[in-house]
């Protein structure tokens, strides 16, 4: 049997999702309760039953039907009519809903109609008039014979199939059947049929010449032209203003109707008989079909292979082999993604996973890394295709090819393998192989999806990790978001669409070869901004329009559309329904249903559930966030910046709005032009208009109505009979209001509408909408103002400048969220008590309201409320417990919060304060008091308080940060005491990190024992405080609270800072004796400490600590005791975890304790010390005859990073225990007293800088330093000579260099740089040094020409440079030329790739400007050019 073709296979699957998607709906909305009370009551129950039944027994059919409908064409037909009669059903049992509602509101319900029986056939048949405000009582509709009733036997379900084969007709329905009102043959009796515009009956049997024919009759077209006959709609003000109204039909043509101007249904007429008639017409149809589609089973075949894709034809490339073009744009992507691999270093393997949406350019991106000059030369690389299917095997051979080969040892190697097909014994081959690299290893990982589990990543990686060598880097490739975060081991790289100006010139590069083709600028552009910024839309563009290149072929596309064009021809379109046609319906809806929004437009996390909900789509506020969180992962939607920071919003990701708008013509649509096509099917609806769709302007800038857009409004309208969401986005004007009163009010059905959104921009203040008797609506967003009545359903009002009062909200008992703004005339809102199910209130800019009574909510958000000076609370207890979210900002004048007071004003019964709120905003209200401590609970994901009477600014989140800064304009927190009574230490237990801010004069008074219960705490940092603690000396009571915390106290702590304080000595020496694991010590500017010194293993430390300080005076050995109390001692037990220390301005500061010195912290890693003039000398030994003469200062071997700055010695030599150092990065600056610097034992040195040494003029070892790569000299005018000598000397230097930094471009002329081989980076900075030149001298241009290998070059602040050299053009190898703080440039070399000035003369950026090509990148200040 062939292959399936994978697109029918996913349609297919998808109609049969679609039809239990409906089955569902329908199910749920007849399960016992009101809605079956009142069918019961309306005689209905039986017919309903007998349709309930139907569609079950249908439900039970397409369960069988797996896949089978591919290439069976005529159950792929069957199923799809099944759906269109779901669709139907739907629809009747919602429309039986709405009267129920209408009934509820009403009192009333209307009589049928037309009775079944002795209804009149013929011309002259009355019609009825009902007026809106007659009183009729509920008559019972008589039943025709062979109808189902309540209490009625139903139907027999075996009627012969000659008794509904008029309905069989219906699968393929003619037009005719749309303008009558058909009733089946029923127990033998004739079908017939009635003209809805006439009235008039005929016999029906199958066949529709006879409908045709009535239609043509002369008194039925005489008919339908009295009716068209409207008067044409007056404005919406004077409909108002006049109580105008307006005769119309019901497209139906059972009533005819009078309704107000106003955006409001009728008390539309319910047809018992009708009913009966439509539900019977549905169920007989279904039980039809279904005998239809069993029949067409039997000759079918469940096919097993449906879901699987065939990886074989997958037109991916799999490897990095092929020709990688000019890349455009991704500068930004691969420099950060280049930084995460120069920044590996550590034994653990660094996984960069690289996010987004198909074709955006991930493999690209990934590829640019691959072909890195830096990557090839450094990394051992491994290219590995994934896809869809995690194959382990092929994966880790194809790994093991290239590791193989890597170690030198070849074929010979790859006969361990060979015909291996088991996992584990691949990665036990794998695991013996990599300790043979030579270098680190860069693997990438291209196209991984959600199918590798977490057993088969880890012992990839464990086998991966087998290298001896540190810093090996994977990148992932991946469509899924969550994928990328489950294996990364950094942030993500997530890849958007490109710039404009970078697509434009791929696109143009793609379709003409030369992105600078002039050629039909405006054409590209419109091609462009449809296609997103996304690569391969762009390619699947070219592919098409280069069929026939010619203006006239791009304007017939672009008029027809670009992605309908497009899917004709797979590519990027077939990828992406492949994609779409995998995810489950229902996620499918909820993408759909976002296309009817604006391109770019925000949607709040909220709202977009709320719509979702409304719809059917989902059923509860947790599963719409695991939707709108798997649509993120799917990168169909990502997060966007937002206006309110406790808000979240999404928009739709570049291209995916195309996309989905291409393919939900049949249910979704959007009206933003004449061209604008509307499927009657559709459910979902938007307006858009935009002023030039409006109006034409004459010329006396008089604006006129265009009446063909209304038109159009008007006529798309009476098409429409599903509509279940309508949104309204527009301008400013009285033209959109008139338009959508048109639309509105020409709607054949308003029964369904559940989601109403009129824009913000719709704001006028003498025209307010009316909206009633939509009885189903659940969401009203009114961007205008909205007066509204009768919306019992109404469960989401958002209004701004709504009309409506407090009291006429207070009615809708089924409201769950009020937001309203800028709303006039309240001012008490006292009346929101009765809504028990409201659950969120949000007031923005009520500029009115004093007083607010607030029922119990979950989230309550008051923003700018001017006059707010009150808040009551129903119930305090209710309302503390119910809260989850709470937001109080701007109110100027709040004094009165209840949940905020404590004492006589406030007690919750022994409860906690807020203890389910997550989170909570308070700032910008100085007269508020709060008076409990923060934060409320330990559940909070996000906590801001600021400009607070009462408390300092604090801010916190769930990831673990906390910050505490005293406020500028709150003087009263001079002296601030972080205890409990600001603090819930209690609720930090989650906390990592945590930052006081304070002023340079303020004093900090920090709770010990409160600190203490921070047992989660990794990172504390304390700035600008005179005082940290209440007194210089831990008081008795101090010790014995942390001493009695001792085993609890700061488990966690990885890193303290503190800067600009006056801590001293004795306190930071008693926190760090509690704290377990310490790696990371900062200390800035902290005057107070005079020494430091290592504990030792048998010191009395502890006991002296311990000890309240006793009176020294006169007393030596009190002195000496007090003098050692006052060191910063580092316990014994921190000496193996420390990896960090950094020391800087602490002036006084000197090492005291054994000779070992430094090089006791035996973990040390990492050591920088600034402007410490006697830390570093009192470390120094010398020897017996002169001591500190040869500068021998020793350090731990474990050090790879030194920083030294600001100390005085003449001689420094670096030394380690046994000679043997790891030490790669070594700074030595602002050193005016040294030199000579001594390196023979720093042989490991990869990086050298030395800057500001004016004295230094000796080098000693630095002939032996092999492995450095990257030098710095500037502002040493010694050491020049001091390396020409040693380059005389026969010393091969830096024969590894790779980037060298100097202030001197005589060293370019020296022997020291004619052997630079590898020099790719030299940066001449003209700042460093004294030179007033023009340019280069003759000889040092003679001297640059021979650095062949150079690839980067920068001259910085030459002021004078009126001339680059004049041999440029000779390094064939350069690709980036910088150019800081110069005047003029002449000539550039012809290999140049990239060119950047900075802060250069106009005229220097204009030439610079004009260079800019194809190939040539231009940067002018921070800015692309290109």
């Amino acid at each position: 049997m062939p292959r399936p073709d994978l697109m029918e296979v996913a349609e297919a699957t998808n109609l049969e999702a679609a039809i239990l998607w409906l089955v569902q709906t329908i199910l749920g909305a007849l399960l016992p309760g009101k809605l079956a009370d009142w069918l019961r009551e309306a005689g209905l129950a039986g017919a309903i039953e007998e349709l309930k039944y139907e569609v079950e027994r249908m439900e039970t059919v397409v369960n069988g039907v797996n896949g089978r409908a591919v290439g069976n064409k005529p159950l792929a037909r069957s199923l799809a009519r099944v759906k269109e009669l779901m669709y139907d059903a739907d629809d009747v049992v919602d429309e039986l809903d709405y009267y129920r509602l209408q009934q509820q509101v009403e009192g009333v319900m209307v009589a049928p109609a037309t009775e079944p029986e002795g209804m009149v056939v013929g011309d002259g048949a009355e019609q009825a008039v009902a007026s809106t405000n007659t009183v009729v009582m509920l008559a019972p509709a008589i039943e025709p014979e062979g109808m189902v009733g309540d209490g009625a036997e139903h139907a027999d379900p075996s009627a012969s199939t000659a008794d509904i084969s008029a309905n069989n007709g219906r699968k393929n329905r003619s037009k005719e059947r749309d303008y009558f009102h058909i009733t089946p043959a029923v127990n033998g009796q004739p079908g017939r049929a009635k003209c809805i515009d006439c009235g008039t009956q005929v016999i029906f049997s199958h066949g529709t010449s006879v409908l045709r024919k009535h239609r043509n009759s002369a008194s039925c077209k005489k008919k339908r032209a009295a009716i068209e006959e409207v008067p044409n709609c007056p404005s919406a003000g004077d409909s108002i203003q006049n109580g105008a109204t307006i005769s119309t039909y019901d497209l139906e043509g059972r009533k005819r109707m009078r309704i107000e101007y106003s955006v409001s249904t009728t008390t539309h007429l319910w047809g018992k008989a009708d009913f009966f008639i439509r539900i019977q017409e549905i169920a007989l149809e279904l039980r039809s079909i279904r005998g239809d589609v069993i029949e067409y089973l039997k000759d079918s075949v469940a096919r097993s292979d449906q879901y699987q894709s065939n990886t074989t034809s997958d037109a991916r490339v799999r490897t990095s082999g092929s020709l990688l073009g000019r890349v455009y744009g991704r500068y930004i992507e691969k420099q950060r993604i280049m930084s995460v691999i120069e920044d590996a270093k550590s034994d653990n393997i660094t996984v960069l996973a690289i996010a987004g949406i198909v074709g955006v350019g991930k493999t690209t991106l990934a590829k640019l890394v691959y072909n890195d000059v830096f990557v090839k030369r450094q990394y051992e690389r491994i290219w590995v295709w994934v896809s869809n299917i995690f194959d382990e095997v092929r994966v880790t051979r194809e790994i093991l090819d290239v590791v193989t080969m890597a170690s030198h040892e070849g074929s010979c190697k790859k006969e361990s393998y060979e015909g291996v097909s088991n996992y584990s014994k691949l990665l036990e081959v794998l695991k013996k192989h990599m300790p043979c690299l030579s270098k680190k290893f860069l693997l990438v990982l291209d196209d991984v999806c959600d199918c590798m589990d977490h057993s088969q990543w880890d012992d990839l990686l464990d086998a991966l990790g087998s290298s001896c060598i540190n810093g090996n880097v994977i990148i992932v490739t991946s469509r899924n978001l969550s994928v990328a975060k489950r294996l990364g081991t950094v942030k993500p790289v997530e890849v958007r669409a490109l710039e404009n100006d970078d697509f434009l010139q791929f696109f143009r590069a793609c379709a003409f070869g030369d992105n600078n083709y002039k050629e039909h600028p405006d054409t590209s552009q419109q091609i462009c901004a449809k296609l997103k910024g996304n690569p391969l839309a762009a390619k699947s563009a070219v592919e098409m329009l280069r069929e026939h290149p010619t203006l006239d072929h791009w304007k017939n596309i672009i008029k027809n559309g670009i992605w309908e064009s497009m899917q004709l021809r797979g590519g990027i379109v077939t990828t992406l329904k492949n994609i779409y046609y995998h995810l489950p319906y229902h996620l499918q809806q909820c993408f759909l249903v976002c296309s009817i929004f604006p391109n770019n437009h925000q949607f709040h996390i909220d709202g977009l559930i709320s719509m979702w909900t409304s719809s059917g789509f989902v059923k509860s506020i947790e599963v719409g966030r695991d939707y709108l969180n798997a649509l993120v992962n799917l990168c169909f939607f990502e997060q966007v910046g937002t206006e309110y920071d406790s808000e979240q919003c999404y928009v739709m990701c570049g291209m995916m709005h195309e996309f989905a708008r291409l393919i939900s013509r049949t249910e979704f649509a959007t009206i933003d032009g004449f061209e604008c096509k509307v499927l009657p099917t559709v459910r979902h609806l938007s307006i858009q208009i935009e002023t030039n769709l409006e109006y034409h302007i004459d010329e006396c800038e008089i604006l006129i109505h265009n009446v063909k857009f209304e038109e159009k409004l008007q006529s798309i309208a009476s098409s429409l009979r599903r509509l279940r969401t309508v949104i309204l986005i527009g301008d400013d004007s009285l033209f959109v209001l008139k338009s959508f009163h048109t639309f509105i009010s020409n709607l054949v059905n308003c029964t369904h509408l559940r989601y109403l959104k009129l824009g913000k921009k719709l704001i006028n203040e003498y025209l307010p909408i009316s909206l009633s008797k939509l009885y189903h609506l659940e969401i009203l967003d009114a961007g205008c103002r909205a007066i509204v009545n009768d919306l019992i359903s109404m469960r989401h009002l958002v209004l701004t400048k709504g009309a409506c009062s407090p009291s006429s909200i207070a009615r809708y008992a089924s409201l769950q969220t009020i937001h309203i703004e800028d709303c006039k005339g309240w001012e008490v809102l006292t009346s929101l008590e009765s809504l028990s199910s409201l659950t969120k209130l949000k007031l923005r800019n009520m500029v009115e309201v004093t007083e607010l009574l607030i029922p119990s909510l979950e989230e309550l958000v008051l923003t700018d409320m001017p006059k707010l000076y009150r808040c009551f609370i129903n119930s305090v207890e209710d309302l503390n417990s119910s809260l989850r979210i709470l937001k109080i900002t701007s109110c100027q004048v709040l004094m009165s919060f209840p949940l905020f007071e404590r004492g006589e004003n406030f007690e919750i019964e022994q409860k906690s304060w807020l203890p389910n709120v997550s989170k909570l905003t308070v700032y910008g209200c100085p007269h508020l008091v709060v008076s409990n401590p923060v934060p409320p609970s330990s559940n909070f994901c996000k906590f801001f308080i600021a400009n607070i009477l009462t408390l300092p600014t604090m801010e916190g989140s769930s990831n673990g940060e906390m910050k505490i800064a005293r406020h500028l304009v709150l003087s009263r927190f001079k002296e601030l005491s972080l205890d409990d009574k600001f603090l819930s230490f209690h609720n930090l237990k989650t906390i990592t990190q945590l930052q006081i801010v304070g002023l340079i004069m303020s004093v900090l008074s920090m709770s010990p024992k409160g600190l203490m219960q921070l047992v989660s705490l990794k990172r504390l940092e304390i700035c600008y405080c005179r005082t940290i603690f209440s007194s210089d000396v831990p008081s008795t009571q101090a010790h014995e609270d942390m001493a009695a915390t001792v085993f609890d106290a700061l488990p966690s702590l990885e890193c303290l800072k503190i800067m600009y304080c006056g801590i001293t000595g004795e306190w930071l020496s008693v926190m760090l004796q509690h704290v377990r694991a310490l790696e990371e010590l900062y200390l800035e500017s902290c005057k107070k400490i005079p020494g430091l010194m290592i504990e030792r293993e048998d010191s009395s430390f502890s006991n002296l600590t311990l000890a309240p300080r006793a009176s020294s005076q006169g007393n030596p050995d009190c002195a000496s005791k007090r003098s050692c109390s006052e060191l910063l001692c580092i316990p014994s037990n921190l000496v193996p975890s420390l990896k960090k220390m950094s020391i800087k301005f602490c002036d006084l500061t000197k090492f005291q304790g054994n000779k070992e010195g430094f090089s006791g912290f035996t973990s040390l890693e990492e050591l920088s010390i600034y402007g410490c003039h006697e830390l570093i000398p009192s470390s120094v030994h010398g020897d017996e005859i002169d001591e500190k003469a040869n500068g021998r200062w020793l350090l731990p071997c474990s050090l790879g990073v030194l920083d030294i700055r600001g100390f005085s010695l003449e001689t420094l030599q670096p030394c380690f225990p046994g000679d043997l150092t790891r030490l790669t990065v070594l700074e030595v600056s602002d050193i005016n007293a040294l030199k000579s610097l001594q390196l023979h034992s720093c042989t490991a040195l990869e990086k050298l800088t030395i800057r500001y040494c004016e004295s230094l003029d000796a080098l000693e070892g630095f002939q032996s330093l092999c492995s450095l790569k990257y030098l710095e000299v500037y502002k040493c005018p010694g050491l020049p000579q001091c390396l020409e000598s040693l380059s005389t000397q026969g010393y091969e230097l830096c024969p590894r260099l790779e980037s060298l930094r100097i202030d001197d471009p005589s060293l370019l002329t020296m022997p020291f740089c004619k052997h630079l081989t590898y020099l790719q980076c030299l940066q001449l900075d003209g700042k460093y040094g004294d030179i007033d030149a023009a340019g280069l001298t003759w000889e040092q241009e003679a001297a640059l020409q021979l650095l062949t290998s150079l690839q980067e070059l920068r001259f910085e602040d030459y002021r004078k440079l009126s001339d680059l050299p004049v041999g440029l053009h000779s390094l064939l190898s350069l690709k980036r030329l910088e150019i800081f703080y110069c005047e003029s440039i002449s000539r550039l070399p012809p290999s140049l790739e990239e060119l950047e000035v900075y802060e250069c003369s106009k005229e220097l950026a204009e030439q610079c400007r004009m260079l800019a090509t194809n190939k040539l990148k231009v940067i002018i200040d921070d800015e692309y050019v290109n």
